[in-house]
């Protein structure tokens, strides 16, 4: 077989396909972090609202700031991986 373009490589194409993964799941990474800044944000609206006690908020707080953690550690390991993924720039 003779190749003419370095695309028709497999290994090139694997890496290629291996990448655009990393980069969806730190695109992903990205919205989600944005979502639990939304989750903290609606919260506060329960807990001004009356719609719950101060010992749960304080608890789904802390969970929502912990999922922040959890996932920007994840996204820190893609960033920093042999295959670096990028944030998408919405």
């Amino acid at each position: 077989m003779t190749i003419k373009r370095f695309e028709e490589i497999e290994a090139w194409q694997k890496t290629r396909q291996l990448t655009a993964n990393i980069y969806e799941a730190t695109s992903a990474g990205s919205v989600a972090k944005g979502s639990t800044g939304e989750v903290r944000s609606q919260l506060y609206v329960a807990l001004d609202a009356g719609l719950l006690s101060e010992r749960q908020f304080k608890e789904l707080f802390a969970n929502a700031e912990e999922a922040t953690r959890l996932i920007s550690g994840f996204m820190r390991y893609l960033h920093q991986s042999e295959f670096r993924g990028r944030k998408a720039n919405n």
